[in-house]
Protein backbone atom coordinates (compact mmCIF):
# COMPACT_ATOMS: atom_id res chain seq x y z
CA UNK A 1 0.00 0.00 0.00
CA UNK A 2 1.53 3.16 -0.95
CA UNK A 3 2.64 5.91 1.90
CA UNK A 4 0.47 8.42 -0.01
CA UNK A 5 -2.85 6.26 0.03
CA UNK A 6 -4.92 8.91 2.32
CA UNK A 7 -3.76 11.70 0.00
CA UNK A 8 -4.81 10.21 -3.20
CA UNK A 9 -8.52 9.17 -1.67
CA UNK A 10 -8.63 12.86 -0.52
CA UNK A 11 -7.34 14.44 -4.06
CA UNK A 12 -10.20 11.98 -5.18
CA UNK A 13 -12.93 13.73 -3.06
CA UNK A 14 -12.03 17.24 -3.91
CA UNK A 15 -12.19 15.91 -7.87
CA UNK A 16 -15.46 14.34 -7.73
CA UNK A 17 -16.83 17.97 -6.84
CA UNK A 18 -15.89 18.89 -10.78
CA UNK A 19 -18.54 17.02 -11.49
CA UNK A 20 -20.65 19.73 -11.49
CA UNK A 21 -19.14 23.11 -12.44
CA UNK A 22 -22.27 24.76 -12.40
CA UNK A 23 -21.09 25.43 -8.89
CA UNK A 24 -18.07 27.41 -9.64
CA UNK A 25 -17.46 30.10 -11.33
CA UNK A 26 -14.81 30.02 -14.04
CA UNK A 27 -11.60 31.82 -11.70
CA UNK A 28 -12.65 29.09 -8.65
CA UNK A 29 -12.92 26.38 -10.84
CA UNK A 30 -9.64 26.89 -12.46
CA UNK A 31 -7.87 27.65 -9.10
CA UNK A 32 -9.49 24.31 -7.88
CA UNK A 33 -8.38 22.52 -11.35
CA UNK A 34 -4.94 23.77 -10.83
CA UNK A 35 -4.70 22.45 -7.29
CA UNK A 36 -6.18 19.71 -7.78
CA UNK A 37 -3.50 19.04 -11.13
CA UNK A 38 -0.70 19.77 -8.78
CA UNK A 39 -1.46 17.52 -5.55
CA UNK A 40 -1.77 14.63 -8.61
CA UNK A 41 1.50 15.21 -10.10
CA UNK A 42 2.84 15.06 -6.41
CA UNK A 43 1.44 11.93 -5.87
CA UNK A 44 3.27 8.07 -6.07
CA UNK A 45 2.06 6.06 -9.44
CA UNK A 46 0.91 3.40 -6.82
CA UNK A 47 -1.13 6.13 -5.31
CA UNK A 48 -2.51 7.84 -8.54
CA UNK A 49 -4.09 4.54 -8.95
CA UNK A 50 -6.61 4.98 -6.34
CA UNK A 51 -7.96 8.63 -7.99
CA UNK A 52 -10.10 6.51 -9.92
CA UNK A 53 -11.86 9.92 -11.33
CA UNK A 54 -9.28 11.19 -12.66
CA UNK A 55 -11.45 11.62 -15.84
CA UNK A 56 -13.19 14.61 -14.37
CA UNK A 57 -10.17 16.13 -13.87
CA UNK A 58 -9.26 15.44 -17.24
CA UNK A 59 -12.95 16.91 -18.24
CA UNK A 60 -12.69 20.43 -16.06
CA UNK A 61 -8.88 21.17 -17.20
CA UNK A 62 -10.95 20.78 -21.40
CA UNK A 63 -13.44 23.00 -20.10
CA UNK A 64 -11.04 25.68 -18.60
CA UNK A 65 -8.85 26.00 -21.98
CA UNK A 66 -11.81 25.91 -24.04
CA UNK A 67 -12.91 28.91 -21.77
CA UNK A 68 -9.78 30.74 -22.42
CA UNK A 69 -9.81 30.18 -25.52
CA UNK A 70 -13.09 31.54 -26.09
CA UNK A 71 -12.30 34.98 -23.57
CA UNK A 72 -9.72 35.76 -26.40
CA UNK A 73 -12.53 36.39 -28.93
CA UNK A 74 -14.35 38.29 -26.05
CA UNK A 75 -11.13 39.94 -25.08
CA UNK A 76 -10.24 40.47 -29.31
CA UNK A 77 -14.03 42.69 -29.25
CA UNK A 78 -13.97 44.27 -26.46
CA UNK A 79 -10.65 46.22 -27.57
CA UNK A 80 -11.28 46.76 -31.25
CA UNK A 81 -12.31 50.38 -31.47
CA UNK A 82 -13.64 50.67 -34.58
CA UNK A 83 -18.10 50.45 -34.15
CA UNK A 84 -18.35 48.33 -37.15
CA UNK A 85 -15.42 46.09 -37.26
CA UNK A 86 -16.30 45.76 -33.43
CA UNK A 87 -20.17 44.75 -34.14
CA UNK A 88 -18.60 41.91 -36.23
CA UNK A 89 -16.58 40.86 -33.77
CA UNK A 90 -19.24 40.60 -31.28
CA UNK A 91 -21.02 38.75 -34.16
CA UNK A 92 -18.14 36.14 -34.31
CA UNK A 93 -18.31 36.10 -30.27
CA UNK A 94 -22.09 35.21 -30.16
CA UNK A 95 -21.96 31.90 -33.23
CA UNK A 96 -18.46 30.79 -30.99
CA UNK A 97 -20.64 30.67 -28.01
CA UNK A 98 -23.24 29.19 -29.03
CA UNK A 99 -21.30 26.15 -30.07
CA UNK A 100 -19.96 25.79 -26.54
CA UNK A 101 -20.62 22.87 -24.54
CA UNK A 102 -23.11 23.66 -21.76
CA UNK A 103 -20.44 23.42 -19.07
CA UNK A 104 -17.98 26.05 -20.61
CA UNK A 105 -21.20 28.07 -21.41
CA UNK A 106 -21.64 28.20 -17.66
CA UNK A 107 -18.44 29.03 -16.59
CA UNK A 108 -17.92 31.90 -19.76
CA UNK A 109 -21.73 33.57 -19.10
CA UNK A 110 -20.71 36.13 -17.01
CA UNK A 111 -17.80 37.78 -19.51
CA UNK A 112 -20.36 36.94 -22.76
CA UNK A 113 -23.36 38.58 -21.19
CA UNK A 114 -21.23 41.83 -20.12
CA UNK A 115 -19.87 42.04 -23.83
CA UNK A 116 -23.52 42.06 -25.34
CA UNK A 117 -24.44 44.82 -22.46
CA UNK A 118 -21.15 46.43 -24.03
CA UNK A 119 -19.90 46.62 -20.37
CA UNK A 120 -16.45 46.76 -20.22
CA UNK A 121 -16.39 44.55 -16.87
CA UNK A 122 -13.34 42.78 -16.01
CA UNK A 123 -13.42 39.86 -13.83
CA UNK A 124 -9.58 39.05 -14.03
CA UNK A 125 -8.79 42.21 -12.25
CA UNK A 126 -8.72 41.03 -8.99
CA UNK A 127 -7.11 37.99 -10.68
CA UNK A 128 -4.59 40.12 -12.03
CA UNK A 129 -4.00 41.84 -8.71
CA UNK A 130 -3.70 38.60 -7.04
CA UNK A 131 -1.14 37.31 -9.47
CA UNK A 132 1.20 40.84 -9.14
CA UNK A 133 0.84 40.17 -5.20
CA UNK A 134 2.04 36.29 -5.66
CA UNK A 135 4.93 37.40 -7.95
CA UNK A 136 6.02 39.96 -5.08
CA UNK A 137 6.38 37.73 -2.31
CA UNK A 138 8.49 34.85 -4.49
CA UNK A 139 11.47 36.26 -2.96
CA UNK A 140 12.39 37.76 0.74
CA UNK A 141 15.90 39.10 1.67
CA UNK A 142 16.77 38.17 -1.78
CA UNK A 143 16.60 35.04 -1.79
CA UNK A 144 13.93 32.65 -3.04
CA UNK A 145 10.85 31.66 -0.60
CA UNK A 146 8.98 29.18 -2.61
CA UNK A 147 9.94 26.09 -5.73
CA UNK A 148 10.76 26.52 -8.92
CA UNK A 149 7.29 24.45 -9.57
CA UNK A 150 5.80 27.53 -7.77
CA UNK A 151 7.77 30.12 -10.06
CA UNK A 152 6.43 27.99 -12.93
CA UNK A 153 3.04 28.42 -12.10
CA UNK A 154 3.18 31.82 -11.81
CA UNK A 155 4.31 32.36 -15.55
CA UNK A 156 1.79 29.98 -16.82
CA UNK A 157 -0.28 32.30 -14.92
CA UNK A 158 1.42 35.46 -16.55
CA UNK A 159 1.61 33.66 -19.96
CA UNK A 160 -2.62 32.97 -20.42
CA UNK A 161 -2.63 36.77 -19.88
CA UNK A 162 -4.22 39.26 -22.65
CA UNK A 163 -1.21 41.69 -23.92
CA UNK A 164 -2.97 44.11 -22.62
CA UNK A 165 -3.18 42.83 -19.34
CA UNK A 166 0.34 41.76 -18.99
CA UNK A 167 1.13 45.31 -18.88
CA UNK A 168 -1.22 45.66 -15.75
CA UNK A 169 1.96 43.22 -14.31
CA UNK A 170 4.03 45.55 -12.43
CA UNK A 171 6.16 43.42 -11.17
CA UNK A 172 6.94 41.25 -14.16
CA UNK A 173 11.04 41.94 -13.65
CA UNK A 174 10.92 40.07 -10.86
CA UNK A 175 8.94 37.18 -12.98
CA UNK A 176 11.51 36.94 -15.34
CA UNK A 177 14.51 37.09 -13.13
CA UNK A 178 13.14 34.27 -11.38
CA UNK A 179 12.69 32.59 -14.73
CA UNK A 180 15.91 32.43 -15.47
CA UNK A 181 17.20 31.54 -12.73
CA UNK A 182 15.31 28.13 -12.89
CA UNK A 183 16.85 28.12 -16.12
CA UNK A 184 20.36 28.08 -14.54
CA UNK A 185 19.34 25.69 -11.35
CA UNK A 186 17.81 23.27 -13.58
CA UNK A 187 20.99 22.90 -15.90
CA UNK A 188 22.69 23.05 -12.61
CA UNK A 189 20.86 19.89 -11.18
CA UNK A 190 20.96 17.55 -14.66
CA UNK A 191 24.77 18.25 -13.85
CA UNK A 192 24.16 17.02 -10.52
CA UNK A 193 21.90 14.20 -11.54
CA UNK A 194 24.90 12.69 -13.83
CA UNK A 195 28.21 13.57 -12.24
CA UNK A 196 27.53 13.74 -8.16
CA UNK A 197 28.41 9.86 -7.67
CA UNK A 198 31.46 9.67 -10.47
CA UNK A 199 32.82 13.12 -10.07
CA UNK A 200 31.92 15.37 -7.65
CA UNK A 201 34.50 18.24 -7.99
CA UNK A 202 32.91 18.67 -11.58
CA UNK A 203 29.00 19.11 -9.40
CA UNK A 204 31.08 21.25 -6.57
CA UNK A 205 32.64 23.85 -9.30
CA UNK A 206 28.83 24.07 -10.99
CA UNK A 207 27.74 25.06 -7.22
CA UNK A 208 30.03 27.60 -6.49
CA UNK A 209 29.11 29.82 -10.01
CA UNK A 210 25.70 29.72 -8.19
CA UNK A 211 24.47 32.73 -6.46
CA UNK A 212 22.94 32.50 -2.92
CA UNK A 213 19.37 33.72 -4.33
CA UNK A 214 19.76 30.57 -7.23
CA UNK A 215 21.10 28.11 -4.37
CA UNK A 216 17.57 28.71 -2.46
CA UNK A 217 15.78 26.78 -5.30
CA UNK A 218 17.65 23.79 -4.98
CA UNK A 219 15.98 21.44 -1.88
CA UNK A 220 17.27 21.35 1.35
CA UNK A 221 18.42 17.95 1.31
CA UNK A 222 20.27 18.26 -1.71
CA UNK A 223 21.95 21.23 -0.46
CA UNK A 224 23.29 19.60 2.29
CA UNK A 225 24.80 16.63 0.63
CA UNK A 226 26.74 18.97 -1.57
CA UNK A 227 28.07 20.97 0.96
CA UNK A 228 29.14 17.98 3.26
CA UNK A 229 31.08 16.57 -0.04
CA UNK A 230 32.71 19.80 -0.29
CA UNK A 231 34.00 20.10 2.70
CA UNK A 232 35.50 16.28 1.69
CA UNK A 233 36.80 18.17 -1.04
CA UNK A 234 38.86 20.95 0.50
CA UNK A 235 39.90 18.38 2.69
CA UNK A 236 41.28 16.12 -0.03
CA UNK A 237 42.60 19.40 -1.70
CA UNK A 238 44.27 20.42 1.08
CA UNK A 239 46.20 16.91 1.35
CA UNK A 240 47.50 17.19 -2.66
CA UNK A 241 48.29 20.62 -1.87
CA UNK A 242 50.27 19.30 1.31
CA UNK A 243 51.63 16.37 -1.19
CA UNK A 244 53.05 19.53 -3.39
CA UNK A 245 55.26 21.09 -0.79
CA UNK A 246 56.11 17.45 0.34
CA UNK A 247 57.57 16.65 -3.58
CA UNK A 248 59.43 19.80 -3.65
CA UNK A 249 60.99 19.13 -0.47
CA UNK A 250 63.02 16.17 -2.15
CA UNK A 251 65.38 18.34 -3.54
CA UNK A 252 67.42 21.45 -1.41
CA UNK A 253 69.44 23.77 -3.17
CA UNK A 254 69.48 20.94 -6.23
CA UNK A 255 70.71 17.55 -4.13
CA UNK A 256 68.54 15.57 -2.91
CA UNK A 257 67.70 15.00 0.61
CA UNK A 258 68.74 12.42 3.03
CA UNK A 259 66.73 9.61 3.42
CA UNK A 260 65.12 9.87 0.16
CA UNK A 261 64.42 5.91 -0.21
CA UNK A 262 61.62 6.36 2.88
CA UNK A 263 60.74 9.95 1.84
CA UNK A 264 59.61 8.96 -1.69
CA UNK A 265 58.06 6.05 -0.61
CA UNK A 266 55.81 8.22 1.75
CA UNK A 267 54.90 10.32 -0.72
CA UNK A 268 54.22 7.56 -3.51
CA UNK A 269 51.74 5.75 -0.94
CA UNK A 270 50.06 9.31 0.11
CA UNK A 271 49.44 10.33 -3.94
CA UNK A 272 48.13 6.30 -4.99
CA UNK A 273 45.60 7.17 -2.18
CA UNK A 274 44.37 10.32 -3.93
CA UNK A 275 41.25 10.17 -6.46
CA UNK A 276 41.93 10.63 -10.10
CA UNK A 277 40.22 14.10 -9.62
CA UNK A 278 43.22 14.98 -7.16
CA UNK A 279 45.84 13.59 -8.30
CA UNK A 280 45.75 16.03 -11.15
CA UNK A 281 45.89 18.98 -8.56
CA UNK A 282 49.55 17.67 -8.58
CA UNK A 283 50.79 19.42 -10.76
CA UNK A 284 55.15 18.49 -9.95
CA UNK A 285 54.29 14.91 -9.89
CA UNK A 286 57.19 14.85 -12.12
CA UNK A 287 59.78 15.52 -9.71
CA UNK A 288 58.23 12.76 -7.50
CA UNK A 289 58.93 10.11 -10.94
CA UNK A 290 62.36 11.40 -11.29
CA UNK A 291 63.11 10.96 -7.85
CA UNK A 292 62.00 7.44 -8.10
CA UNK A 293 63.61 6.85 -11.42
CA UNK A 294 66.85 8.39 -10.05
CA UNK A 295 66.69 5.79 -7.04
CA UNK A 296 66.76 3.13 -9.31
CA UNK A 297 69.31 3.56 -11.05
CA UNK A 298 71.83 4.55 -8.07
CA UNK A 299 70.35 0.76 -6.61
CA UNK A 300 71.16 -0.68 -10.12
CA UNK A 301 74.73 0.72 -9.62
CA UNK A 302 74.83 -0.40 -5.91
CA UNK A 303 74.22 -3.61 -7.19
CA UNK A 304 76.76 -4.24 -8.96
CA UNK A 305 79.43 -2.61 -5.94
CA UNK A 306 82.80 -4.54 -5.95
CA UNK A 307 84.95 -3.14 -3.54
CA UNK A 308 88.56 -1.74 -3.97
CA UNK A 309 91.44 -4.37 -3.40
CA UNK A 310 88.68 -7.06 -5.00
CA UNK A 311 90.26 -9.99 -6.86
CA UNK A 312 87.90 -9.46 -9.59
CA UNK A 313 89.35 -6.79 -11.56
CA UNK A 314 86.48 -6.44 -14.08
CA UNK A 315 83.61 -6.51 -11.40
CA UNK A 316 85.69 -3.59 -9.99
CA UNK A 317 85.96 -1.75 -13.57
CA UNK A 318 82.49 -2.94 -14.23
CA UNK A 319 81.29 -0.65 -11.32
CA UNK A 320 83.64 1.93 -11.72
CA UNK A 321 81.89 3.05 -15.32
CA UNK A 322 78.94 2.96 -14.19
CA UNK A 323 79.40 4.60 -10.93
CA UNK A 324 81.37 7.31 -13.20
CA UNK A 325 77.89 7.72 -15.61
CA UNK A 326 76.30 9.09 -12.86
CA UNK A 327 75.70 12.44 -12.41
CA UNK A 328 76.92 15.32 -9.99
CA UNK A 329 73.66 14.91 -8.19
CA UNK A 330 73.22 11.33 -8.29
CA UNK A 331 76.93 10.68 -6.95
CA UNK A 332 76.13 12.69 -4.09
CA UNK A 333 72.77 10.76 -3.60
CA UNK A 334 75.17 7.42 -4.07
CA UNK A 335 77.39 8.56 -1.22
CA UNK A 336 74.44 9.65 1.34
CA UNK A 337 72.89 6.16 0.88
CA UNK A 338 76.06 3.92 0.54
CA UNK A 339 79.04 6.50 2.72
CA UNK A 340 81.43 2.97 2.37
CA UNK A 341 81.09 2.33 -1.01
CA UNK A 342 84.30 4.22 -2.78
Amino acid sequence: MPTDKAAAEALKADIAKFADVTKYSFNQLETAVNTASESYKKLSSAARKYVTNYYLLTAANKDITGVKSFYKKIQTAREETDAAKKAKKIETVQKAYAKLPANQQHLAKEQYEALLKNQNIDENASKITQLNNDIATIVSNNLYVVTIERIKNLSTQYSSLSSSEKKLITNYDILKTALADVKKVESFMKTYEKSFASNPSTVIKAYEKLTSKQVSLIDAGTRQLIIDKQKGQQQTNENALSLIESINSLLVKGEYINGLQEKVSEIRKAYDALSDADKKVVKNYSKLTQAEADLKKVEEVHAIYEPAGSSNDAARKAWQTAYGKLSKRLELLYTNMYPTEQ
